[in-house]
This record gives structure tokens, sequence and C-alpha cells, in this order.
């Protein structure tokens, strides 16, 4: 049963008009990075100025996250870093086989890892300069990851229940073949537990 949830909520709508996407927060400041082109800020959650990022209005970034001082937006091949959510770097597009569909920050780990189809995992400490730590022989989509700072292990979880997923216990340079016995797809790690 959940607990310590306020009593109430206070609501603040942009007036831009967007379809919000995803969301994080790093710096002191909130960033949505919506699915068609422009990211709004606030620095309370409740008031938001919108401004743009230069990016093809056409695209869903599908992930936004924070981590060693540095958001970053990503949209399978291509991608995008901000140190405050308003100056963006120019769209990067990587080289064929890369790709930063699903990227999470993790403490302890001190990385960015990003997990996509055919067993890909890549890891990042400035969200620039990425190093390929892939699954050698694994095929399956991998949909999301987990790190416990305790052990040093990091999981990677397949996009689909399946196929069984991986951990590591030196940043992905080697990896071990886990049964996926809760059909988990999702993990995060924190106050000593996955949920």
């Amino acid at each position: 049963t959940p607990r310590n949830i306020p009593a109430s909520w206070v609501g603040g709508e942009p007036s831009a008009n967007v379809s919000t996407f995803r969301l994080a927060f790093g710096n002191g400041t909130f960033v949505i990075y919506c699915n068609n082109g422009p990211v709004l800020i606030s620095t309370d959650g409740i008031n938001w100025t919108g401004y743009s990022t230069g990016t093809d209005a056409s695209k869903s970034y599908a992930t936004l996250c924070f981590g060693n001082g540095v958001f970053l937006a990503s949209a399978g091949r291509e991608y995008q870093t901000s140190t405050d959510g308003i100056t963006w770097s120019a769209v990067i597009t990587a080289p064929s086989g890369f790709s930063l569909s699903y990227v999470q920050w993790h403490d302890g780990l001190d990385l960015f890892v990003s997990t996509s189809n055919g067993g890909k995992v890549f890891t990042s400490p400035d969200g620039t300069n990425w190093t390929d730590v892939s699954i050698s022989g694994s095929t399956p989509t991998l949909y999301s990851s987990a790190y416990n700072s305790s052990d040093s292990t990091l999981f990677v979880f397949s996009a689909y229940s399946f196929y069984n997923n991986y951990k590591s216990t030196d940043a992905g340079v080697t990896w071990e073949e886990v049964p996926n016995e809760l059909n988990q797809t999702k993990a995060i790690y924190a106050n000593g537990q996955y949920l």
C-alpha cells in the first residue's frame, strides 16, 4: 500500500499547445521533452516556459534522463544533450547499429546505460562518449536496466517475458544470463530492493 502520499496536489498546466512526453529533474530544474519538438522548463513544477530544441517536430524522443550534470534526450540513433534544459546540442546521429532507445542514468555506476534490440547495450559517463558493451550472441530487445550499488550488479531486462534477462558485475564487460522467472520487462533498484 502506498504511503506518505500528499493529501492534495497543486497542478500547473503549460500554456503552449504541446503533447508532453518525457520528464526529468536535475540542476534544480524540471524538464519536459515534448514529442513535437519543444521542451518545457520549470523550477517549481507549476509555472512552465517553452523553448525550442531545434529538432524535427515529427520525431518522438523516447527517452529523457539526467545524470552527471547532463540532460540526455534520445530517439533511436538520434540524441541531444543539455546542461540546463534550454540550450541543446545539435542533433547527433549515431553510427549504424548504435541505438539509444531506452536510456537510464545509474548513480553508483555513474554511467548512462542504453538498451536496445539485438542485445545492444551502450554506456557513457557524459552522454557524448559511448562504449559498446553489447551482449554477445543475444538477440532479444532489451527494454530497461537497473543497478544495485551495494553489490555492483547491473541488470538489463528483455522487452518480452519469454526471453531471459542478463546481469553484469563489471559494468557490462561480461554478462551472465538470468532466468526471467517473474516475466518482468522493467525494474528499478531503490531503498535496498528491486521493484
